[in-house]
């Protein structure tokens, strides 16, 4: 069984904008998780993000494995339509819970980006009944595209699947051989890659995102195109 995704090695990260991100994606999975409890007792006092949100997570819990996967990747990529940070917020890279108190979240709004996907699977999941230890988001260099992406890697059995929001099934770390793992955020916060297992494809395009990471670790800023 691999420890980590894409059979990477990892460390604590050492503070910085990324981590300061995913600390408020936390807090504001707190307010989700308030949103649905109230969904719950009252579906009168549910907007139409929290029930449609409430209904995905129904839909999985009552599956297991694969099928649990598979459907929270389907639905969360179909009710989120995809825009850049800069289309919606005038901002350079804002993550967003799938639903948060000020309404603002993916859900609320029907739009997010990359990493927005990613953190609505992982709320979707969590909530579902799948273990946090069973569960990455991944920022990554993605070699195709050449810029940063988001997605949330999740461990069926022992084989680690990637949920991405260009693709309507999961697809194995092993088929991804595209993206190149940078930071690995979980419950326990951000991990750095410090090292990779061998590709026969790895190029210099494989530096070019390693060397994109510290860059990225300070500013905290994505520049995904995906």
């Amino acid at each position: 069984m691999q420890d980590e995704p894409f059979g990477v090695l990892t460390v604590q990260a050492p503070q910085g904008a990324l981590g300061t991100k995913w600390r408020k994606v936390q807090a504001d999975l707190g307010s989700t998780a308030l949103a649905l409890a109230r969904c719950r007792a009252n579906i009168r006092r549910c907007s139409s993000g929290a029930r449609e949100f409430t209904t995905i997570i129904k839909r999985a819990a009552a599956l297991e494995g694969h099928d649990r996967i598979a459907v929270v990747n389907r639905r969360v990529n179909a009710a989120i339509r995809y825009v850049t940070d800069q289309e919606q917020w005038h901002a350079g890279d804002v993550w967003s819970a799938p639903l948060d108190a000020d309404r603002k979240g993916s859900f609320e709004t029907g739009l997010g980006d990359c990493e927005d996907y990613a953190i609505a699977k992982y709320a979707a999941l969590r909530a579902a009944g799948t273990s946090a230890d069973d569960l990455r988001l991944l920022v990554a260099w993605d070699k195709d595209v050449r810029s940063h992406h988001a997605v949330l890697a999740v461990r069926d059995g022992g084989t680690w699947l990637v949920l991405d929001n260009r693709w309507s099934r999961p697809i194995a770390d092993g088929e991804a051989s595209f993206l190149t793992p940078l930071f690995a955020l979980n419950a326990g916060g951000v991990q750095q890659v410090t090292a990779t297992r061998p590709r026969p494809a790895d190029t210099g395009q494989d530096r070019a995102g390693l060397q994109s990471m510290l860059i990225l670790h300070r500013s905290g800023v994505m520049q995904d195109r995906a």
